[in-house]
Formats: structure tokens, sequence, C-alpha cells
């Protein structure tokens, strides 16, 4: 299966996935601002995404008809299997392909 690489920008750290130079990036992924999604856990890509959308929990919240506590616990995998109604709600709030979510 291939690897879904997402372009982020320019190198940076977060939630433990330094861009740059960490052991669990491919080696494609390296400094060049892509990360590696497939090794975060669902509820790191929802958080990931919407800090990058720059969404507070309870705008998406607004946005998707969800308490910001169902959208914490998603982030936190509290949740085991969230409905897949609201990962296409939560893929479409981000402005990403649900499979990004789902893969």
């Amino acid at each position: 299966m291939p690897e879904e690489l997402i372009y982020i920008g320019e190198p940076t750290t977060y939630g433990g996935y330094d861009v740059g130079n960490d052991k669990d990036q491919c080696d494609k992924c390296k400094g060049t601002g892509f990360i590696n999604v497939q090794k975060m856990t669902l509820g790191q890509k929802l958080k990931y995404f919407r800090e990058q959308s720059g969404l507070s929990l309870r705008a998406v919240g607004k946005i998707v008809e969800f308490s910001n506590a169902s959208i914490c616990q998603m982030e936190g995998d509290k949740i085991d299997n969230p409905s897949f109604h609201a990962i296409v709600k939560l893929a479409k709030c981000y402005g990403i392909d649900v499979n990004v979510l789902t893969n």
C-alpha cells in the first residue's frame, strides 16, 4: 500500500512528528515539508488538520454540529469507532479528502 504523504509546508514539528528528522517518518518525508499520515492515529489526524485550519474545538463544533467535547474525545482517540458520517463532516470542514482520515 502506498504511503499517504501530505504536504504541510516548511518542515515543522507537530505532536512528536518532526518532519525534518523524526525516525518514524519515511525517508521521502525528511526535510521536505511532507508528513506521513499513515503513522498517525485518527485522533492525531483530526487534531492536526483542525490546528492547520486555524479552528478551535468550539468553531469546528458549530460548523459540523457536534459538541466540542465530542470532537475533543475523537481527537484523543477516546471514541473507538466514530461514525463515517462524522468523519466525512470533519474532512469537509478541514478541506481534505475523507480517505486521508480513513486510511
